[in-house]
């Protein structure tokens, strides 16, 4: 007789629902303890949230979107509110497609606005002017982000911000940076961007994590741990300033530095993408107080180093500490906590560099043919009435110059950009009487002395105003200095209060170049 074969009996199959509530009883104990967690570290003040610089490849900026918190600095007594956009920048500026021209701002946390509100940064006090002399042509990008140096703006550009197209580059260096970028060679790692990168796309539930005090805490204590390792930021050293301060003593570090730089600059000389540099001093330039034993008030050799580069490109430069020392001749700091204790500049300093960078900028943009006939109007000649303000109409106002009839006003000596576009919108005030205004816009080249008509129509105070962008008109006076007429045609009208006129908002020449490209 055979021997049956025994088999040895196998597990009960759980079924769908039993499967279910095994994972509900193992589950349910550890939300309840990271519910309870979450409340404790709230009650007692902990896990604050602080800003998350996480590189997606899916977001343009390199910040994590969807973020608006009280970021605290407890070490030197500083919070401040701070907020990240859907697209991964800070504040209120982002990629909108209806604007043809964009200004990027790059830099570390001094370009980014750490310590300040919303609103006093470099590149939102910038988007305000832009936006007044240029309104509904610049976007203006705070791309900036903490401890970034060349390496990682080098791999902004190359990786998200070529891609932008932007108008106009704007980078600020901090001494820092040299001495940053030395330090993660010494780390064993390119730059702090790599490290921060992310294999996984965005989405929103980052954004809702964020927002969990045991989430920041646990984040917070992984990143001390990373700091004493040495992988997340290597110590500070007093000889890392002296770095800084000193390029002749340490030219090693200063050549990793200047190599990348020229990368830059060449990068973008290659896209026609003009570039403007910022040099910001340190506090310890500016006052008598510095490191244990070290004094570096009025050390200009990092400066005189950047500025000795910067002209060899023909890159133009602005030099802020000759600016900043006369200015605090009137401000008892430019630094935030007086500069004792922080580096980074305070609403004042940071109103300066905006200052200085919008002065700088300008100039570069009017030599690519960027004009704005409303904030040149001191300039011009005058032939009957004609005044500045701002015009309101529905949904809309902008600042505007208002031509009596009878009246025009001439410009001389503005420089034509490749593709040239002439944007303006014709609007019959109020209080004028309601009928046709005959507006003619002329052109002289002041080469050849060629004139020509570029716009002549009847303004119809019934009519829908639009905003006209003349192209084609333009295009055979591309990069030619030129003189433009505007002249309202009929009789000069007196007794009349206020007497007829024509309104014409937001005059302005801009690069056709600038909205082909993107739109």
């Amino acid at each position: 007789m055979e021997e049956e074969k025994q088999t040895a009996p196998r597990g009960r199959k759980l079924s769908p629902s039993q499967a279910g509530r095994r994972i509900v009883f193992i589950l349910l104990p550890a939300v309840m303890l990271a519910l309870l967690a979450e409340i404790i570290l709230r009650i007692l003040g902990l896990g604050s949230p602080q800003i998350d610089p996480t590189v997606y490849k899916n977001v343009p900026g390199d910040l994590t979107p969807r973020q608006d918190i009280i970021q605290e600095s407890p070490a030197v007594g500083i919070s401040y509110h701070i907020t990240i956009n859907e697209q991964g920048f800070r504040g209120a500026g982002r990629l909108r497609h209806e604007r043809p021209c964009r200004i990027l701002c790059l830099g570390d946390s001094s370009m980014m606005g750490h310590g300040l509100d919303e609103g006093y940064t470099a590149p939102d006090l910038l988007r305000g002017w832009f936006e007044d002399d240029f309104p509904g042509v610049f976007d203006v990008i705070n791309a900036a982000s903490i401890g970034y140096t060349i390496d990682d703006e080098m791999s902004y550009m190359k990786e998200k911000g070529a891609a932008l197209k932007p108008t106009l580059v704007v980078l600020e260096i901090f001494y820092n940076d040299v001495t940053e970028k030395r330090w993660r060679s010494e780390a064993g790692w390119t730059s702090q961007r790599e490290f921060r990168k992310t294999a996984f796309p965005y989405t929103p539930l980052r954004s809702i994590l964020l927002k969990s005090s045991l989430f920041q805490a646990l984040r917070t204590g992984i990143i001390k741990i990373l700091i004493k390792t040495g992988r997340y930021f290597p110590a500070n050293r007093t000889d890392m300033m002296d770095a800084a301060m000193y390029p002749s003593r340490h030219p090693e570090a200063w050549k990793e530095y200047d190599f990348v730089l020229l990368q830059l600059i060449q990068f973008l000389k290659e896209r026609d993408i003009p570039l403007l540099v910022v040099i910001t001093p340190h506090q310890y330039q500016m006052h008598r107080w510095g490191y244990p034993l070290m004094n570096y008030f009025g050390v200009r050799e990092y400066q005189e180093h950047f500025l000795k580069i910067l002209g060899e490109e023909k890159v133009p430069a602005i030099d802020l500490m000759p600016v900043y020392a006369e200015e605090m001749k009137k401000v008892p700091a430019l630094y935030l906590t007086g500069g004792m204790y922080d580096e980074h500049t305070d609403a004042a300093g940071q109103y300066i560099k905006a200052r200085e960078i919008y002065a700088g900028s300008a100039r570069m943009l009017a030599e690519r043919g960027f004009f704005s006939f409303y904030k040149n109007f001191g300039g011009c000649e005058i032939s009957g009435e004609a005044h500045t303000g701002r015009q309101w109409v529905s949904h809309s106002d902008a600042p505007s110059i208002v031509l009596t009839v009878g009246s025009s006003m001439t410009y001389h000596h503005i420089r034509l950009g490749a593709r040239p576009v002439l944007r303006f919108k014709p609007v019959v005030p109020w209080y004028s009487e309601k009928r046709v205004y005959p507006l003619e816009v002329g052109l002289v080249d002041e080469a050849t002395s060629e004139a020509g008509k570029i716009f002549s129509g009847a303004i119809d105070y019934g009519g829908r105003s639009k905003t006209l962008q003349l192209r084609e008109e333009l295009a055979r006076y591309a990069n030619r200095s030129v003189s433009i007429q505007w002249k309202v045609w009929g009789l000069a009208e007196t007794g009349h209060t206020p007497a007829p006129a024509l309104c014409i908002m937001a005059p302005l020449l801009i690069n056709a170049d600038e909205i082909e490209r993107r739109n």
